[in-house]
């Protein structure tokens, strides 16, 4: 959409990562952009005052005068338009590992894990957004996913050169796993520069075929952790 590429403009630049350079390696999977640095485009993205993101993203109210309908039914609604504008900042990773604890999920190691468990503890049932919290998959716990999703054997998967399955598999890990894009290439033979090339297109993909994002989300869905909270029943809502 035309509206990303004018809303991506006050991140674009060099001092953030995102110069024409910048930018080309990283959607090469020549470089990959530190936690911090993704942090730090996404709070410029969102508190850039003379942007209209913040409303097509859903973080604010639209004003009267702004008509964002046609572009959020063309993107699928605010969550979906932010996910495709943030998708750019984020070096092929999951958008949403960058929000903070306020919203859906947190991602880190099993300490970091108990201390989010500890810090959610008491969210009532007004705040059910914060009842997941995410925790690092193995490799091979993923490629399990994929496979009972699909039926088809790593061995196959891996085999077919440029398959999307080989790529949803990359795209996992990236969100996943916790692992590097060379550690993701030495679990698979690969090189990690086709690795990350990889997964940031399979993450531009799924935006437009249905079928493949549903499946995408099947996979996520079954590699979710749900916390479940005293006096409640396990559930995903």
């Amino acid at each position: 959409l035309a509206s990303e590429y004018l809303h991506l403009n006050p991140v674009r630049t060099k001092a953030m990562g995102l110069g024409k350079r910048e930018a080309a390696a990283e959607r090469r999977g020549y470089a990959e952009p530190s936690d911090q640095e993704v942090a730090g485009r996404f709070e410029k993205l969102r508190k850039f005052q003379w942007s209209s993101y913040p409303a097509y993203a859903g973080y604010e109210t639209k004003p009267k005068w702004l008509r964002t309908e046609t572009i959020l039914g063309r993107a699928g609604g605010h969550d979906r338009y932010r996910e495709g504008v943030q998708a750019h900042l984020t070096g092929g990773a999951n958008p949403k590992a960058f929000e903070s604890l306020r919203g859906r999920v947190a991602l880190g190691s099993a300490r970091f894990i108990d201390q989010a468990k500890r810090l959610v503890h008491g969210v009532t049932k007004e705040h059910a957004e914060r009842r997941f919290v995410e925790q690092f998959e193995k490799f091979e716990r993923i490629v399990d996913v994929v496979e009972q999703e699909t039926g088809e054997p790593w061995a196959d998967i891996r085999a077919c050169r440029g398959g999307r399955l080989r790529n949803l598999v990359f795209y996992l890990a990236r969100q996943r796993s916790g692992l590097t894009l060379q550690e993701i290439g030495n679990r698979t033979n690969f090189d990690y520069k086709l690795v990350g090339k990889a997964a940031g297109n399979f993450s531009v993909l799924i935006r437009k075929d249905k079928a493949l994002r549903a499946l995408t989300d099947r996979c996520l869905i079954a590699l979710a952790h749900l916390l479940q909270f005293p006096g409640e029943k396990a559930r995903i809502s």
